[in-house]
């Protein structure tokens, strides 16, 4: 076994290596907004692609998040700044709170009470924040209403008898210098008292209750406005409700607003959806022009002397000194990206919207023709780069600038819209699994079924072509049990444990086939094991499953023999003999969970997540993890003193601003994070005294560009 090993990473290292991640960069489009908090002269704007800073005079912004603002997420939900203090704080969706007490200085994790365990395990996500009178800090959480008093964090919902207090979505100051919350009724709390304002007789009009969801606005003269997702808005008034079920006797309210705001005339305004915009004025409802030049509004809010309003692309501000246009940095993709494949090259493919993009040449193959496939749910492609693509009832394949279709209509294809699965061997066998209806395959023109009796009893989760003209298979059946087997053109032989050294696997297990070595690859929590075309070795895979959150392994590839894994939580690679790990703690991952990762030819790692489009890519640098690869622009800059202890002095970063700094270990972690400001023609001060000694590598991200430098710490 040992001598396995120590040949298997003897292996490795033939290759061209690159090794962990030096550069990672971040492709984003932001999908909402929240509510702005305006200053003197600049405005802070909470989205789920980081804190936008902007100039309000110039126009000027910066756009804070985990890459270049060292923030613990990107998905802003609140920020607020401290009336006493000064302290600027943000409130994440997903991990907790930061605090900045000074302008340029580094922000700081405020985490929330371990004890606070939200139901399922799931972490406490925060929706709002606002200061009252007094200066404590109030946050809206997914598990109540949150205190902080500077010190102290205190929690507030039905589980200590507050009844209705269950998620707030909203808070806003009230006058008397309490505040007011949105739950599944309105509250009002001021000195330890909450008060739900609904009234307690729930037969009554005025008991204005929401299930799930709420929306709310204080205006200027004191008016509270409350709308549900059941159909209902309230104005509340010196202790009344005035009660609102519908607008202009057809358009009800099927959920909160998008936003609300008040106009310069004293209006509520009311945003739910593109064209769909309300005011209410005078006592009525009338509709309302909208803000132009929007595509799909994530946000509009009025301003003391103009708007702000943004969408997936743009902010425009509005103000006394003219009309400003923010642009987000383009996001070069039509949509977010899916379904991670390599062609028979190894280059890296992906699903964008109807296309589908080379991640590593960058062209596309556009879905066209009266017999395209505009929407598909798997693919892969021949030795000579022809695609095929299924969806749920047919299969497609590219003939010329053409495609041809197979279905039941014109093959033994079943008429079937269960989950299409399909893969081509290498000598261009196609083979598609219909689940619950075995196995197919398509060669010299025809279609074939393969009849057994295991392809009734189990479907097929994995299927991997083999260069023999065999299947390695991952089936799931026979009550819930996953079995690993080899389709030989007439049987199915089930491996059992033990059987050629196999080690049966749980439903977890995954399979790859590397094309450059011949290697069959197994993986699951309980290790790696190989196929060496005789029989089966165990590989030591030295990570172990979270146990406090739920973890899955979703993506597992081989090629020329470098080993990516990927679960929910963190990214695994195993390259030059050593393996690498990256997690949103570890490195500029977006704090979502990971639905795929995929490593182009290039030696870029694509990482891409569940429920948002953020695309991070990381640049594998050369064995050391000090070396640049040379088709990533990154600029030497001189660093002193080095070797270093407390503090280091940058020199040859041009311009004036703050930027971020990252520090990679010799192991390729993510060893440290700070910002640090920048003066035009003077060195900047970078404090160290937080770094594990031994050599490191630093990437400064500052006005678009990156830079770089090498540091030995000393202890």
């Amino acid at each position: 076994m040992k001598n396995f090993i120590l040949l298997l990473i003897l292996q490795f290292c033939g290759y061209a290596l690159f090794g962990q991640v030096s550069h990672w960069e971040s492709y984003f489009k932001p999908t909402r907004a929240q509510n702005v908090l305006e200053e003197e002269t600049t405005l802070w704007l909470p989205t789920d692609a980081g804190l936008l800073e902007v100039d309000k005079e110039t126009g000027d912004y910066t756009l804070w998040n985990k890459l270049n603002g060292g923030l613990s997420s990107n998905t802003i939900e609140a920020v607020a700044r401290h009336p006493q203090t000064r302290e600027l704080f943000i409130g994440t969706y997903d991990v907790a709170l930061m605090v900045r007490e000074e302008p340029d200085g580094p922000w700081a994790p405020l985490p929330y009470p371990e004890s606070w365990a939200a139901p399922f395990g799931q972490p406490l996500q925060t929706y709002c924040l606002e200061f009252d009178a007094q200066g404590i800090l109030w946050a809206g959480t997914s598990w109540g209403l949150a205190r902080y008093d500077g010190e102290s964090w205190e929690l507030y919902n039905q589980e200590d008898g507050h009844e209705l207090l269950s998620w707030v979505k909203a808070i806003e100051p009230a006058p008397d210098g309490g505040i007011y919350a949105a739950s599944h009724v309105a509250f009002h709390v001021k000195d330890g008292v909450f008060t739900p304002l609904s009234s307690a007789d729930f037969q009554s009009e005025d008991f204005i209750f929401s299930y799930g969801d709420a929306a709310m606005c204080l205006q200027a003269d004191g008016n509270l406005w409350f709308f549900t997702d059941v159909g209902t808005a309230g104005r509340y008034q010196d202790g009344q409700w005035q009660v609102f079920h519908q607008i202009d006797s057809l358009n009800f309210f099927p959920s909160p607003p998008r936003f609300l705001t008040e106009s310069p005339e004293g209006n509520l305004v009311a945003c739910f959806g593109p064209d769909i915009w309300y005011q209410y004025a005078e006592g009525g409802w009338s509709a309302y022009p909208g803000a132009s030049g929007l595509g799909q509004p994530l946000y509009f809010s009025f301003l003391e002397d103009g708007n702000v309003s943004m969408d997936a692309e743009q902010v425009m501000l509005q103000t006394a000194e003219g009309a400003q246009t923010i642009s987000f940095p383009e996001y070069p993709f039509s949509t977010q990206l899916y379904y991670l494949n390599h062609d028979q090259q190894g280059q890296l493919w992906a699903k964008d919207g109807t296309v589908l993009r080379n991640l590593d040449a960058g062209t596309v193959i556009t879905m066209e023709g009266e017999d395209a496939p505009a929407y598909f749910a798997d693919y892969a492609f021949t030795s000579q780069g022809s695609l095929w693509a299924t969806r749920h009832g047919a299969v497609f394949q590219q003939v010329g600038q053409g495609w041809k279709r197979y279905d039941h209509a014109n093959s033994i294809l079943p008429d079937a819209t269960n989950s299409w699965q399909i893969a081509i061997g290498e000598d261009n066998t196609v083979w598609l699994s219909i689940y619950n209806h075995g196995l197919y395959s398509f060669r010299d023109g025809a279609w074939q079924r393969h009849l057994n009796p295991v392809f009734s009893a189990a479907n097929i989760s994995e299927m991997i072509p083999y260069p023999a003209g065999g299947l390695w298979l991952r089936l799931w059946g026979w009550s819930n049990q996953s079995r690993v087997g080899y389709w030989d053109g007439a049987q199915v032989n089930l491996l059992s444990d033990g059987e050629q050294g196999f080690r049966a696997g749980g439903a977890g297990q995954r399979l790859s086939y590397d094309p450059e070595s011949g290697l069959l690859w197994a993986l699951d929590w309980q290790g790696l094991q190989v196929f060496n075309g005789q029989g089966w070795e165990q590989v030591l895979f030295p990570f172990e499953q979270e146990t406090d959150e739920y973890e899955w392994i979703y993506t597992f590839s081989v090629r020329n023999g470098r080993l990516l894994a990927a679960s929910n939580l963190r990214v695994f690679l195993f390259d030059g003999g050593e393996w690498f790990s990256y997690s949103s703690e570890t490195a500029p991952l977006a704090s979502e969970d990971i639905r795929e990762a995929g490593l182009g030819q290039s030696g870029k790692l694509w990482v891409l997540h569940q429920s948002t489009p953020f695309v991070e890519v990381g640049q594998l640098s050369l064995s050391s993890g000090l070396d640049d690869p040379e088709n990533v622009e990154i600029t030497p800059i001189a660093v002193f003193p080095n070797p270093a202890e407390e503090v280091v002095f940058l020199a040859g970063v041009p311009g004036t601003g703050r930027g971020a700094i990252h520090f990679f270990d010799s192991q390729g972690r993510m060893a440290g994070r700070a910002q640090v400001y920048f003066a035009e023609g003077a060195p900047a001060e970078v404090p160290v005294a937080g770094l594990a000694p031994g050599w490191h590598a630093g990437r400064v991200y500052f006005n678009g560009k990156s830079y770089g430098f090498r540091l030995l710490k000393n202890d």
